[in-house]
């Protein structure tokens, strides 16, 4: 009985690897645009070009939600069908993941744009903490957005309204987010070449992680 219970964990165990890895392979791959940037002019290059970045970066927005609906069912029922559920999720949340990419870009590099401009005025540098909190609030809304898509059906506006509610009204939840990105990028910086393999299906299921308990209870709003 003890050695099914041990081998069942070990196949467990490896459906797990199995996922997180071809989650974030997959998520790679869909991304070749931002890969083909930071080849071309690296990482430091990127606010110098942050609307070259923004656009290639588009295309992490439905690759990244589909992430988040594998690992949410992960958390949910510890079972997937990762390429099945993987592009069934990219394909049905592709335009709206876009559209929403696209306006939170589009909001980023304007308080960006204005942030440069105002700082760069003496009369008027007093500003430029709006335009800053302005960029940090899109950072933090951004996950609050693809984790409600990735798990519901939304009209590009109230996903907006409620993805702002939720970063006001669940304080813990935001700062969760926050920390998990946090441990990828602490993760990254300790060993870059191994947690390459497994950096983004790690943060989309410490989202759902966290988030899980909040997704069952709107889930239960919706079917009342």
């Amino acid at each position: 009985m003890n050695k099914f219970l041990n081998s069942n964990r070990l196949l467990t165990f490896f459906n797990y690897v199995y996922w997180f890895l071809i989650c974030n392979a997959l998520i790679v791959l869909l991304n070749i645009p931002i890969i083909l940037f930071l080849n071309a002019f690296g990482f430091t290059s990127v606010l110098k070009n942050l609307p070259v970045f923004l656009l290639c970066a588009l295309f992490f927005f439905p690759s990244f939600t589909a992430g988040l609906y594998c690992m949410g069912k992960i958390a949910r029922h510890d079972d997937l069908f990762i390429f099945k559920d993987f592009f069934s999720s990219y394909k049905k949340n592709f335009i709206q993941s876009m559209i929403l990419g696209l306006i939170y870009s589009i909001l980023f590099l304007g308080f960006y744009t204005n942030y440069l401009f105002f700082s760069g005025k003496e009369n008027l540098s007093v500003l430029t903490p709006v335009f800053f909190v302005g960029m940090f609030i899109i950072g933090l809304i951004i996950p609050h957005s693809l984790i409600l898509l990735s798990r519901f059906e939304f009209k590009i506006l109230n996903l907006l309204k409620t993805s702002l509610i939720l970063l006001f009204t669940r304080p813990g939840i935001t700062f969760a987010n926050t920390v998990s990105i946090l441990f990828i990028l602490m993760l990254f910086q300790i060993s870059p070449g191994i947690s390459i393999l497994f950096i983004f299906s790690l943060l989309c299921f410490l989202f759902m992680f966290v988030n899980k308990e909040l997704l069952s209870k709107l889930e239960g709003y919706s079917n009342s």
